[in-house]
């Protein structure tokens, strides 16, 4: 009986969760569906006149949030990428946030700034699966690895939300 009721709590725990393929599998078709304008688009520009702030210099950035009209679900639309691209100064800094059919976030890559970073961040079932730093992999990572990237992506889910 102990076999079979930790058995079932493993299928639970396990439900609605993504191996790495799949997470990849996903990112590459959002890709692909990109290109083919698959998807409505939103952009926000911050500063687009490009005006200097003090102690700051010049900065800016690009909000571009990718999603589906679903008038059958509710909300009826559905985040399904965000791509963000921020310069302030000399430092430039570009991510992405994957989210999954049911909003939640599945993988976020972060690229430049001033430490000229490449981080990788898979979720599953609402937990850090892997974090990669440039080539290094970690399949146990600390879930406070993941934290910054995770509030992030919750972040533009909702300012989404509150745009459409």
């Amino acid at each position: 009986m102990k076999a079979f009721s930790a058995a079932c709590l493993a299928l639970v725990a396990t439900a609605g969760a993504q191996s790495i393929q799949e997470i990849r599998d996903l990112y590459y078709q959002t890709s692909a569906d990109i290109e083919a304008d698959v998807f409505y688009t939103t952009v926000v520009n911050i500063n687009s006149g490009e005006k200097s702030f003090p102690a700051v210099g010049i900065f800016g950035g690009t909000v571009t949030f990718h999603w589906l009209a679903e008038p059958w679900s509710t909300p009826a639309n559905r985040l399904v990428k965000a791509v963000v691209s921020s310069r302030i100064s000399a430092a430039e800094e570009s991510s992405e946030y994957l989210f999954d059919e049911s909003g939640q976030l599945v993988f976020c890559f972060i690229a430049g700034g001033y430490d000229q970073v490449e981080h990788r961040f898979y979720f599953s079932g609402g937990r850090l699966v892997r974090f990669m730093d440039g080539d290094i992999v970690n399949n146990s990572p600390d879930q406070s690895l993941g934290a910054d990237a995770a509030d992030r992506g919750e972040e533009l889910h909702q300012a989404f939300m509150l745009m459409h």
